[in-house]
């Protein structure tokens, strides 16, 4: 609308200047008084007036038309007066507020084609008449741009922006990257990368389902109440064998590490500084746990055999004599031996002895010095022959012999040796000196950037970091280590273990091999799987492993002004240095005799001479991956950990592996509580006090406040069973006989299946059936009838008539037939026809 005036107004002005013979409409005014009077106003003279057009005619009232309106319409003029440049008229009745358009006839000449028409209002929107104009329409708005909601990522939010400044300003073509524009258009789409990205994060990891880091995972999961492990380091039973001329040596659990063999034969012993490239070129190390004393006597024992040439070690075993010719042998409490098949008990070839007969044995009690009379040596320092000395080594339970050891008398090799100089060691390899390496990926000087970013310092004050206290929301201090795949490990033990426990790795329980050194304190900073419950000034950090191996570690952080509550926060100036050992999965899982080098210098490299590993690595665990957890967490939360009801104890024991089957009763003792567990033992062992404190150990995470907890002993009911059994005619009675007795037998059968009567088949309550015992008979061979004469415990009436035996719930039948322990049940078997 204002374009449109402003050419009107051009267009009379040049028609003011023209010498065309026309003339036109310059304005027109309505009376506020009386609305039928309009005032014209002309360009140029009237027709009739001084100085007037003779090419217009003069204007009367039928020639002037009023068009328009909205509730008021058919205005016409009545009558019209000249003077000069003006033209007086009155309408028949005044308009409405709409807008009129006052025109000249058609057809009359003299008048200009654009000026011949003016438009007007008779009422303006306002109280009085004397008001400004009214305001233009409101200019049409513009197309909204297109926005593609799609972009994400700086490809597609530059290729968005660049589209967009072509359309606003066409004019801008530069696309060169180094021009101004271009370069803020890319740094605008860095920008909405990145905060794509943070969108993304929060939105994928506020869930277990859909999160994707390893670090959200573990967090979520520990909220209901599951650890996430980080898997575990592999572990071996190394074999260092010492240098010629060396008699003993104590070999340092520090500065060496055991690696396997490479593809160039570079020595039995190589530099330490050459343990790292070979581990980046393939090689596997392995670190000692311990200290350990190397004996070169220990290296091979011969099993001493009493001149039996047909000497068999049973599976079982929990002892066996060592011969010592030499009497060099000093082994005590604790030593790790590993016991090998060295020849083949048929061939007596040692290329054919058995690989998988070997076993590792931890000694429980110091050895016992024995002598045998018939075998006379000369002493090694000369003199009179004497009897041999002979060591016999004992071992607990759990490390009992799995299999037959043949170790008869040979005229040359001993058939079996007992391997000694035995290190516990553990996957992995630490740099010798860490203070020459970098090892976070941040600079030393690692102090966080305590500053406020959003606070500038006051003028005329350097830009200082402040004090901690008066921080609101410090940056987190969450340094990277250099190098991938930290490891985790199992603490070593006290020395109570099996060798069989220390082989079993359990990844849950495995901590991160590093420590931290700070220039502010003058302890190490030691991890923790949690920082939830940790003193405000404990030196104490949690490492976060994601899937690729990178670790960060998480220290306490400040709340608001307070410090942390959860282990130290680092100060500002605090720098670190770290020590931390690199290698964990089933990458270590290697097979037996795969060591084959040691890395060390100094005296470890002068008197040790090599390494080898009789048993195969075992424990390697990878990480828990993200999608194990999804599947585990929530069954975990599920779990009960705690012990209410007398189910709870009774299930919690029957969940332990040395015991076969609990139940739990419950007294009061006047002021509290007391719950008595009684215990039925894998295999029929004892439940001495040792088991029973064990036990006591294992649910005290568990027990309930208030309740003191009692293990004691079954009660053991003798039975006594009478059998008249009917041999077949192609049988021996006697044979048949004892068949009998092994299959009703408390023990193995020759097969190998536990018999009858076997501890791991009766437990508390069980019921002992007349017609299984019918069954069980007639299914050895050789039984063609068989009667069942005397059914029932020991000293009480016969119980066949009823058929079945039952037991209270601290009861457990047993029937031993051992005549040295006649209080434990009696089977008597009368076998009849046969040959």
């Amino acid at each position: 609308m204002a374009r449109a005036e402003s050419f009107l107004d051009e267009r009379r002005e040049r028609l003011a200047a023209s010498a065309a013979r026309v003339n036109g409409i310059a304005g027109i005014e309505v009376d506020a008084g009386d609305m039928t009077r309009l005032l014209l106003r002309f360009v140029h003279p009237l027709p009739g007036q001084p100085n007037g057009r003779p090419t217009a005619p003069a204007l009367r009232p039928s020639d002037l038309l009023v068009e328009g309106g909205d509730r008021i319409r058919g205005v016409s003029v009545l009558a019209a007066e000249a003077s000069g440049r003006e033209l007086r008229l009155r309408v028949n009745r005044a308009g409405d507020f709409s807008t009129y358009r006052l025109r000249i006839r058609d057809g009359l000449p003299g008048w200009d084609p654009i000026l011949r028409e003016i438009r007007f209002a008779f009422r303006l929107h306002c109280d009085s008449g004397d008001c400004a104009a009214p305001p233009p329409a409101p200019a049409r708005p513009a197309e909204p741009p297109q926005i593609d909601y799609l972009a994400r990522d700086y490809d597609s939010y530059r290729r968005l922006m660049l589209d967009r400044m072509a359309v606003s300003v066409p004019d801008w073509t530069e696309r060169n990257p180094a021009d101004l524009g271009v370069a803020l258009v890319e740094w605008l789409a860095f920008i909405g990368d990145a905060l794509s990205y943070r969108l993304d994060h929060v939105g994928t990891e506020y869930a277990l389902q859909t999160a994707r880091l390893r670090v959200s995972a573990a967090r979520h999961a520990r909220l209901v109440g599951y650890r996430m492990h980080n898997g575990a380091s592999a572990r071996v039973l190394a074999q260092l064998r010492l240098a010629p001329g060396v008699t003993d040596f104590t070999l340092p659990d520090q500065g060496l590490a055991f690696l396997t063999r490479s593809d160039t034969e570079d020595g039995a012993v190589i530099p330490l500084a050459a343990a790292q490239p070979a581990v980046e070129t393939g090689a596997v190390a392995f670190e000692p746990l311990a200290p350990a004393v190397l004996r070169a006597a220990h290296d091979r024992i011969a099993l001493h055999h009493w001149g039996d040439a047909g000497a068999v070690l049973a599976r079982g075993a929990t002892f066996c004599d060592l011969r010592d010719p030499d009497q060099a042998l000093q082994l005590a409490e604790g030593d790790l031996l590993v016991l090998v098949q060295n020849r083949d008990p048929v061939t007596r070839r040692l290329s054919d002895a058995d690989p998988g007969a070997r076993q590792a044995v931890r000694l429980t009690k110091p050895p016992e010095m024995l002598a045998d009379p018939l075998e006379l040596l000369p002493p090694p320092g000369g003199g009179g022959a004497q009897p041999l000395r002979v060591w016999r080594i004992r071992w607990g339970a759990g490390d009992a012999l799995r299999f037959d050891l043949d170790h008869g008398a040979t005229a040359s090799e001993p058939m079996a040796l007992a391997l000694g100089n035995i290190v516990l060691a553990d996957h992995g390899l630490t740099l010798p000196d860490p203070a020459t390496d970098q090892p976070l990926a941040e600079p030393l000087g690692l102090a966080p950037d305590l500053t406020d970013p959003e606070e500038p310092p006051a003028p005329g004050q350097p830009d200082e970091p402040k004090p901690l206290a008066a921080l609101d929301r410090p940056r987190p201090f969450r340094p990277r280590l250099a190098r991938h795949d930290l490891s985790f490990a199992v603490p070593p033990d006290d020395g109570a273990a099996s060798a069989a426990e220390l082989l079993r790795v359990d990844p849950a329980r495995a901590v991160a091999q590093i420590s931290l050194r700070s220039t502010d304190e003058t302890d190490r900073w030691l991890p923790v799987p949690d920082l939830l419950g940790q003193p405000a000034d404990a030196l104490v950090f949690v490492p976060e492993v994601e899937a690729d191996g990178t670790t960060r570690l998480r220290f306490g952080q400040p709340h608001g002004a307070l410090p942390s509550l959860n282990g130290k926060t680092p100060l500002p100036g605090d720098g670190f240095t770290a020590s931390y050992r690199v290698g964990h999965g089933r990458a270590g899982n290697i097979g037996a005799g795969a060591l084959a080098r040691v890395a060390a210098s100094g005296a470890v490299a002068a008197n040790v001479a090599g390494v080898t590993n009789p048993l195969p690595a075992t424990g390697g665990a990878e990480r828990e991956t993200v999608a194990e957890v999804r599947q585990r967490a929530p069954v975990g939360f599920h779990l009960q950990r705690r012990a209410v009801t007398l189910a709870d104890y009774e299930a919690l024991l029957d969940a332990h592996p040395q015991v076969q089957r609990a139940t739990a009763r419950k007294r009061w003792l006047g002021g509290w509580p007391a719950i008595f567990l009684t215990v039925d033992r894998v295999a029929g062992l004892p439940v001495d006090q040792p088991f029973r404190q064990m036990l006591l150990d294992y649910l005290e995470p568990y027990r309930m406040m208030g309740h003191d907890l009692t293990v004691d002993a079954p009660i053991l009911v003798p039975l006594t069973i009478a059998i008249r059994a009917c041999a077949t005619a192609d049988a021996f009675a006697d044979k048949v006989a004892g068949a009998l007795a092994a299959r009703f037998s408390a023990g193995l059968a020759e097969d190998g299946r536990p018999g009858f009567f076997h501890p791991d088949n009766v437990t508390f309550g069980s019921r002992i059936y007349l017609s299984h015992i019918y069954r069980a008979g007639l299914d050895v061979p050789g039984v063609a009838d068989l009667r069942v004469t005397a059914f029932g415990r020991s000293g009480q009436p016969d119980a066949s008539a009823e058929g079945v035996l039952a037991f209270g719930p601290r009861e457990i039948p047993v029937l031993s037939n051992d005549p040295n322990r006649p209080g434990e049940g009696r089977l008597t078997i009368e076998t009849r026809g046969g040959r």
